[in-house]
């Protein structure tokens, strides 16, 4: 257990996990030392009252860590390669992986987000404190990359870019146009270059400043999760997920999916201290509900990172071939390729029909529904996931798809064990004329890592 920076091999044996981190994150500042307080001398010198740590301050942080390093956003339209810590294509692959379970016998349903969904992992400077601002990016990708409201992309890409900086400037731009008093005074007004935990309602205020339609859900769990599961639940599987309506036989066929990809944006889902974006839910053969979740404070394994970019190459232009190991998706403003990017519900690339989304329906509502044996052909309108090539090239090995769920389920249980959960989400649904209203009443009693 020594520390792996060059010319410090500190034993790190006796410290506790939060000391570790803290020697770590002094060393990424630019702290060759690295004094931090060991068990031995909890005070830390003169400097340091009990049980605190020298964090850096901002000014420092930017002498070794660019501006522009701890602004670094992308979304899955981008053609560029997506930066080590942004891992998009994981929800054909984690609907892939529910299928081979359902066929095992233990997934009975399952609702998944939109599939250009992009899982935001903190970073080793950020870490300890940025979970919230990830998961306002991740949100941010999600909101940029859907087509449904166009207009949100000039929104949030104008004047100021997502960023974990930038929406710490975000927030204090609604804090001085009056939005969250009570937040801004509990924050003191000071975001910009420092450490703090922000919440949702911080979030909300600043989604609500840029015009983006948002709203919060507060959740009382003293009675037990059913009611924030059950809303969970709803949310994914309620009929508002589909863009095609009709009573067609595709239509019937498609809704007998077990595994349905939605165009719903993910969910924020706080407690005190911590907070994961919920991408969708699954009901086991026994009625178990378990959530699936983009936590930031978790980095995807390499193996999975690798199977979502192969699946992400799928998401190209028409007129632009597919590039191995990249996301492809040409970045081009929504407004103006809306017509060029929407998917036809008609016939696929191999010129066989593809299967509508679904219209929605309730999770329980199909106990046991007709089963569509998923051959990989390719046919399923959200189908992006990874296969073997069929030209000559090497058969690609598939996830494991028990392996690829464990990094993403929460039983729904587990939620237990805190009472008060806030949710952030967004109603594309909503005119964005009819959502132009004031935050300033925004209750931030919940702040999250």
């Amino acid at each position: 257990m020594q520390c792996q920076v060059l010319g410090c091999s500190r034993d790190l044996a006796s410290m506790t996990v939060g000391q570790r981190q803290a020697h770590y994150d002094t060393h990424f500042a630019g702290d060759s030392t690295a004094s931090m307080p060991g068990p031995s001398s909890p005070q830390g010198g003169d400097k340091h009252t009990p049980g605190t740590f020298n964090i850096p301050r901002f000014e420092k942080v930017k002498q070794y860590i660019p501006l522009e390093k701890q602004n670094v956003f992308w979304f899955s339209l981008q053609a560029t390669e997506p930066p080590p810590n942004f891992s998009p294509g994981l929800i054909p692959v984690i609907r892939k992986a529910l299928i081979r379970m359902h066929e095992r016998g233990f997934t009975q349903r399952a609702w998944l987000c939109h599939d250009l969904a992009v899982h935001i992992s903190s970073e080793l400077w950020d870490r300890g404190w940025g979970c919230g601002y990830r998961n306002c990016l991740m949100s941010c990708a999600s909101l940029m990359a859907q087509q449904k409201q166009p207009v949100y992309f000039p929104l949030l890409d104008h004047p100021t870019p997502p960023g974990v900086r930038n929406v710490q400037t975000w927030i204090e731009e609604a804090w001085r146009n009056g939005y969250d008093e009570e937040g801004a005074s509990q924050l003191k007004h000071k975001l910009l270059g420092t450490r703090k935990w922000i919440g949702t309602g911080e979030l909300y205020a600043a989604f609500t400043f840029l015009r983006i339609p948002s709203q919060l859900v507060d959740f009382d769990l003293t009675r037990g999760v059913d009611v924030l599961v059950d809303w969970i639940v709803e949310y994914f599987s309620s009929s508002d997920s589909s863009p095609h309506k009709g009573g067609t036989v595709d239509d019937v066929l498609w809704g007998a999916s077990p595994v349905v990809v939605t165009d719903k944006l993910p969910i924020i889902l706080q407690h005190a201290g911590h907070s994961r974006t919920v991408i969708g839910f699954e009901r086991s053969k026994s009625g178990s509900i378990s959530l699936l979740v983009f936590d930031p404070s978790k980095r995807i394994p390499v193996e999975l990172r690798s199977a979502g970019l192969t699946a992400g190459n799928t998401h190209h232009s028409p007129k632009e071939p597919a590039r191995h190991g990249k996301v492809l998706q040409p970045l081009m403003h929504p407004i103006q390729t809306l017509k060029a990017h929407k998917r036809k519900p008609g016939v696929g690339e191999s010129g066989s029909p593809k299967r509508q989304r679904i219209e929605g329906r309730e999770a329980g509502g199909v106990e046991n529904p007709i089963v569509i044996d998923d051959d990989d052909d390719g046919n399923n309108v959200n189908d992006h996931s990874p296969k073997a090539s069929s030209s000559g090239d090497k058969h690609v090995q598939e996830p494991d798809p028990k392996q690829v769920l464990n990094v993403f389920r929460v039983a729904a249980k587990a939620l237990g064990k805190k009472d008060k959960y806030q949710i952030l989400y967004f109603p594309l649904d909503d005119p964005l004329e009819d959502r132009e209203r004031s935050a300033r009443k925004v209750v931030t009693s919940l702040k999250i890592s």
